[in-house]
């Protein structure tokens, strides 16, 4: 016997599981046909224009969409990364082996994370 059983008054009946399916699918089916009626971009604008303008150039896309390193090294991209070059401990220059730098480096790096 088991000790963790439903009350009789948990269960479903079949016919009622059936019905509530076939509401949820025609509710869904609703609204993806409202949905449909009107685009998004046919819709009118609401609300006043605003006084705040940009006069800046946009941005190319080739430097939006590629990696830049920004604030990696510094601030601007390029800004050159041998101050910081880093020799990592172990096979290539001794075991703990490390410049003050590259320490450093890695503090900030932790603290940046948390």
């Amino acid at each position: 016997m088991s000790l963790c059983r439903f009350p009789q008054i948990a269960a479903r009946e079949i016919t009622l599981v059936i019905s509530r399916r076939s509401f949820l699918g025609a509710a869904a089916a609703t609204a993806l046909v409202i949905a449909e009626g009107v685009p998004a971009s046919a819709a009118a604008l609401s609300g006043k224009p605003n006084h705040y303008n940009v006069n800046e150039k946009l941005t190319p896309k080739a430097a939006v969409t590629t990696y830049n390193n920004f604030y990696e090294f510094g601030v601007d991209t390029a800004d050159p990364a041998h101050p910081y070059a880093c020799r990592p401990p172990g096979v290539f220059h001794g075991p703990f082996r490390s410049a003050m730098g590259c320490l450093l480096l890695e503090i900030h790096y932790i603290m940046r994370r948390h």
